[in-house]
């Protein structure tokens, strides 16, 4: 899994920059598209493979990295994010929308 720790630019409602991105392996995640983190405001934000950007809103620090060591990022996305945090669809990566 790989580690950025390099100032980001953000989408949605938050108001700082990602300061960390990292890839994860999963089936619901565009394999292209880095899961961004800012550890300011605690937005974690996923492209899902359909190209739809969400942001979930003051997601604690141990929970991304138990998302960045997981065996399986889909479950752990379902068992520990999904239903837990308010969240926010930007649309789709490549549109007006996002």
């Amino acid at each position: 899994m790989e580690n950025n720790t390099t100032e980001k630019s953000y989408v949605g409602k938050s108001k700082s920059a990602f300061d960390i991105e990292f890839i994860v392996v999963s089936s619901n995640v565009k394999k292209d598209a880095p899961i961004k983190y800012s550890t300011s405001t605690g937005t974690l934000q996923i492209t899902y493979h359909k190209g739809d950007v969400y942001n979930y809103y003051n997601v604690e620090p141990k929970i991304v990295d138990g998302l960045k060591e997981a065996e399986s990022a889909g479950t752990y996305l379902r068992q520990n994010i999904f239903n837990n945090y308010e969240c926010e669809n930007l649309g789709k990566v490549g549109t007006s929308d996002a």
